[in-house]
């Protein structure tokens, strides 16, 4: 079970991203966009995974992304985008294209929370 943030413009998809994450039996809250999201990594935390759309007003994905793996304890974030040339960003853990395949997602969530726990993890974001 994971704590994971989701962070998109689209209420529709964020309903569907928390729906799908709880019937996986994670635990979800959600932002609508990059600032917000970073106010609630340190006031609802903590957080496992980060799921966010790309383009977002105010702070995008990429921005997002950049912040919190430059934070103390940084997260692994999965991109999704309706670009597909969006998600060759190197800085998230995986991308994945709009519309949002959700047998895709639960992978992606499973296979970020296991790197998170791997040494791989600790090397790349040494404490």
């Amino acid at each position: 079970m994971a704590n994971i943030l989701i962070v998109d413009d689209e209420p529709y998809v964020r309903e569907m991203l928390c729906a799908a994450m709880a019937r996986e039996g994670h635990h979800t809250a959600t932002a609508v966009n990059g600032l917000q999201a970073l106010q609630i990594l340190d006031e609802q935390g903590p957080f496992d995974v980060v799921i966010t759309d790309y383009r977002m007003p105010i702070l995008d994905g990429r921005e997002l992304t950049r912040a919190i793996l430059a934070r103390k304890e940084p997260l692994p974030v999965i991109m999704v985008s309706g670009d597909p040339d969006v998600l060759l960003f190197r800085e998230v853990f995986t991308g994945l294209e709009k519309p949002i395949d959700l047998q895709s997602l639960t992978a992606a969530v499973d296979a970020a929370m296991l790197y998170r726990t791997s040494a791989a993890w600790g090397k790349a974001n040494p404490t």
